[in-house]
């Protein structure tokens, strides 16, 4: 066997070909991983998701409202200045666009909402449809914020999710001591 030859088709190539090579197929079963990865996951995974991304959504909704004094048009109003995307921007976990149904005020809220697994609307399980409201009387993502307990122990320092102005619409938690 001549040195630096690979016995079989192989043989024949230079170092820096096999090189290529090895690092292509190392790439391709990466790539074949994640794909397996993602649909492997599982519906209630998925669902999760979809869930936190409208939540957020709507979130984003209400601090736009609360700034311009007018509900966005299209999601596409939002922008980088109310809500990140990540790489698939307006869609849930299914890559299927969110739909979003603008402020009625005869309903008194609007929503954003996905179809869920089967993208119709209707549907059991996994296919179940996925909606959060947004509203006038909706909290802000200011007033959830003032709500998160700080290094202090509470949003003020004195009671966890308590904040010095009582908002109607975010019900304040109080401690339980111990033994009551």
């Amino acid at each position: 066997m001549a040195r630096g030859r690979w016995p079989g088709p192989f043989g024949n190539m230079n170092l820096h070909t096999r090189i290529f090579l090895i690092v292509l197929v190392v790439s391709a079963i990466g790539a074949l991983a994640a794909i397996m990865h993602f649909v492997r996951t599982s519906g209630r995974e998925k669902q999760l998701f979809t869930k936190t991304m409208l939540t957020v959504t709507a979130s984003a909704i209400q601090d736009f409202h609360q700034r311009e004094g007018h509900w966005p048009d299209s999601l596409d109003d939002l922008g980088i200045k109310y809500i990140y995307w990540g790489r698939y921007p307006e869609q849930d976990a299914w890559r299927r666009k969110i739909v979003y149904r603008r402020f009625d005020p005869g309903l008194g809220f609007g929503a954003v909402l996905s179809y869920g697994a089967d993208g119709k609307p209707g549907g059991d399980g996994f296919a179940e449809d996925l909606e959060v409201r947004f509203g006038l009387d909706f909290p802000t993502m200011e007033q959830i914020q003032s709500h998160v307990p700080n290094s202090r122990g509470g949003a003020n320092g004195k009671e966890p999710f308590r904040s010095e102005t009582n908002h109607a619409s975010v019900p304040a938690v109080s401690r339980r001591s111990p033994g009551r």
